[in-house]
């Protein structure tokens, strides 16, 4: 195509092309008698008008761009009154308006381009879709009791995603505790007021429309004093066995662990083990092969920069006798209360 203002790439392959007779005018004004041989091209987004030109000597044709239109901005008429393999464009400029009259060689072959062109059309018309895509995404923060923190994020998508907010795989319900803000621009953000403990967890933005879904992950952790879950309590330990003392604790920033015997801080190693699952919060003080001399008062001690506590239990020797009968005992009271249990349908 010689003379074509641009890139041939940029047009993509073409989807039609074939022969006219071409009219061109002012909307109102006469189309002159004669109408102008003319190789038409039908691409992807644009129709192409060419002048053939034929090379006598080698019986071929080669075409001269004369006029290119995009498709979203042409109106089609397929009736033009006496000429029934005839249509008609209408081509919307900047600053005019320009009408192009096109006659086929058949009937049929008029049909067929009005067809793929009013089928290009409307799917130019048609919204593109685009997934749900977050620009920005949540980030991990920490923050102390009573503060308040924003959990913040943008995400794009056509048609408009719809947002949800979780916190530990469950919906954030809205409430005065949970203020939610979305923008026009995408914007999402999460308000927590006045934080607790229990804020603490992993909170996920998703967004989801017809086009797909896409989500983000943010972690809160709230700064607590550490506390006591379930206590220290007085454990039995029969001789020469290990004892185990255990208790559940938490607190943000994990707090670091002291243990005491009768007020003295006791050094680990040697036959003093402790066993420590963070993510649990379990706590176990392993005497190994314990004997009367590690009968007394332990407690455990909690410390992090917001606070410290303290909780203790006595450690008492039971016969091997009377911790047989005690786990007897246990069993009994298990299969009792499986017994009571109704059978599954």
């Amino acid at each position: 195509m010689e003379n074509y203002p641009g890139t041939l790439e940029a047009l993509g392959e073409p989807i039609r092309q074939g022969h006219f007779i071409v009219w061109e005018g002012a909307p109102g004004a006469r189309m002159p008698w004669k109408g102008h041989n003319r190789h038409v091209f039908l691409f992807r987004n644009h129709l192409v008008i060419c002048k053939p030109r034929r090379d006598s000597r080698t019986d071929t044709f080669s075409y001269v761009f004369r006029n290119m239109m995009k498709l979203n901005s042409i109106d089609l008429n397929d009736q033009v009154e006496g000429d029934d393999r005839a249509f008609e464009v209408w081509h919307e400029r900047e600053d005019s308006v320009r009408k192009y009259l096109l006659q086929a060689r058949t009937v049929i072959i008029k049909n067929s381009w009005v067809k793929e062109i009013c089928g290009i059309q409307q799917r130019l018309a048609q919204p593109v879709w685009c997934p749900p895509e977050f620009e920005e995404e949540l980030a991990d923060c920490t923050a102390e009791l009573g503060e308040t923190v924003k959990l913040a994020c943008r995400v794009t998508g056509t048609p408009k995603p719809i947002v949800s907010w979780y916190k530990d795989g469950k919906p954030v319900e809205v409430d005065p505790h949970h203020i939610l803000i979305e923008d026009p621009d995408g914007s999402c953000t999460l308000i927590l007021d006045n934080l607790t403990g229990i804020d603490s967890g992993q909170y996920m933005c998703f967004a989801a429309s017809a086009a797909g879904n896409a989500s983000t992950l943010g972690k809160i952790l709230v700064q607590v004093p550490p506390r006591f879950v379930n206590k220290v309590r007085a454990t039995p330990f029969v001789e020469g066995e290990d004892a185990q003392i255990t208790c559940t604790v938490e607190g943000a920033p994990y707090p670091q662990i002291r243990w005491y015997k009768d007020g003295a801080l006791l050094t680990l190693g040697n036959r003093y083990r402790m066993v420590n699952e963070p993510r649990s919060g379990m706590l176990v003080l392993v005497i190994q092969a314990a004997s009367k001399e590690d009968l007394g008062h332990y407690e455990c001690e909690l410390v992090n920069r917001l606070g410290s506590t303290r909780c203790g239990g006595e450690l008492y020797m039971q016969s091997p006798a009377l911790r047989a009968w005690d786990q007897h005992h246990r069993e009994q009271l298990v299969a009792a209360v499986e017994e009571r249990r109704p059978s599954p349908p």
